[in-house]
């Protein structure tokens, strides 16, 4: 076989690939789609349930009593992740390509221009360990009680808009601690 027909059929699994990681998704979430309904797209309780209770017979699954789950600020939160990212990802990088390609010349772009393709080198897990190891003791430490101490809460806002906070993120209050701590590992 000629090269041309080798190349068409791996561009050709591609697609395939995709198709079926998108029907294998399908497929296995199709009955927690039935099971919540229609409504848990909209959703933004996400409630375990009891979990010291016995299970519960519902729809032909056993679930904790009181269990109710819905995914809008699953999706509210990714699609805000992204606008943000990109907010601040496009300016940044076409600022920095028309500042090396046309304000700075010499040994001096040779040096900005192996800075920013370090930068681009490191996977984004990295960074976002950097957040989880570094940041969160740092917001949980020094930021949010001093954002407390002047009164505001998430929960008295959400008291105060009419509804209790549907979700609790107790690994942020396990995981903060003092910023010497997350330094230190470094």
């Amino acid at each position: 076989m000629k090269f041309r027909h080798w190349l068409a059929i791996v561009a050709g699994l591609l697609p395939l690939s995709l198709f079926a990681v998108v029907l294998f998704l399908a497929l296995y979430s199709w009955p927690a789609v039935v099971f919540n309904g229609p409504g848990f797209v909209v959703g933004d309780m996400w409630n375990l349930g009891n979990l010291y209770a016995n299970p519960v017979m519902r729809g032909g699954m056993m679930i904790q009593p009181g269990a109710q789950y819905g995914i809008l600020f699953l999706i509210v939160g990714t699609l805000l992740t992204t606008v943000i990212a990109l907010v601040l990802a496009v300016p940044a990088g076409v600022g920095s390509a028309i500042f090396l390609a046309e304000a700075v010349s010499g040994s001096l772009r040779f040096a900005i221009s192996i800075m920013v393709e370090l930068l681009a080198a490191i996977p984004s897990v990295v960074f976002g360990l950097w957040g989880y190891v570094l940041m969160i003791p740092f917001l949980g430490h020094y930021v949010f009680p001093a954002i407390a101490r002047r009164g505001f809460t998430f929960q008295n806002t959400a008291r105060r808009a009419g509804r209790a906070p549907s979700v609790s993120c107790p690994t942020c209050l396990s995981a903060c601690r003092p910023l010497s701590w997350a330094t230190s590992a470094m």
